[in-house]
């Protein structure tokens, strides 16, 4: 049979949805684009980065607590559904840097949770955060952000089981990085992780935005996976940075 022509019957006049067993995350670079966002396309929105320092304390906190309006309670974003979430980033991964510093330190990373839940608590329409930590660390850096992931998850409960924890990762799953046994790991402890999907070309040689089959086919997911990730938690990321 033939399709009605557009602008005829239901199918001009209901909008994309998004089903509930699926995540679409949209990371903001900035926020120049919030004005133009398909909201009903979307379920995640996830801020620009809040940042800490090395004794566990928040910095650029600005970057969450003045955001754009759209992306605050009454705004756009809560009137199509979607969930604003606080990514708190820290790329300083080298030794004796504030990643090192803070995630070995039991005292250091509780200073880190308590202002989170503080700066959530404070906050009209959040839903939580997600951890970006990029890339260099060994076995003792991870086993901190492992115990940092159980700690911020209890608490986040402490706000309300409404909170989530998500967490992004690299492409290529190494274990003297990442823990996610599913009962000792990061896994019970997250929602979901956000796995990176970059497109892997160099210089200017153009590629897709993001190369799947590089990272299915290779079975570089299936590191995460074997580790102990369920699939239900396993949410792939697509760059979409400019290449020329």
């Amino acid at each position: 049979p033939s399709l009605p022509p557009v602008g005829a019957g239901s199918l001009a006049a209901e909008p994309a949805r998004i089903d509930d067993d699926f995540i679409v995350f949209g990371n903001l670079q900035n926020e120049t684009q919030v004005f133009h966002l398909r909201w009903h396309a979307l379920t995640h929105v996830g801020s620009r980065f809040v940042g800490f320092d090395s004794s566990g304390r928040l910095t650029s906190t600005s970057a969450f607590t003045g955001r754009s309006s759209y992306l605050k309670a009454g705004g756009a974003a809560e009137t199509a559904g979607v969930k604003v979430v606080l990514v708190l980033a820290q790329f300083d991964d080298g030794a004796g840097g504030a990643l090192q510093t803070v995630m070995t330190s039991p005292a250091r990373r509780s200073t880190l949770v308590n202002e989170l839940v503080a700066i959530l608590a404070a906050d009209s329409y959040s839903h939580g955060v997600s951890i970006d930590f990029e890339f260099s660390w060994g076995p003792s850096v991870r086993d901190g952000i492992t115990a940092f992931m159980h700690e911020l998850r209890a608490g986040l409960n402490s706000l309300g089981p409404e909170y989530e924890l998500s967490i992004y990762t690299n492409a290529i799953f190494s274990s003297s990085q990442w823990d996610f046994d599913a009962q000792t790991g990061i896994t019970p402890a997250i929602d979901y992780m956000l796995y990176s999907m970059y497109d892997w070309a160099s210089g200017s040689v153009a590629r897709a935005i993001s190369d799947f089959d590089n990272c299915l086919g290779s079975s570089r997911m299936h590191g995460y996976l074997n580790d102990g990730l369920p699939p239900e938690k396993f949410v792939p990321v697509i760059s979409a940075y400019s290449r020329r």
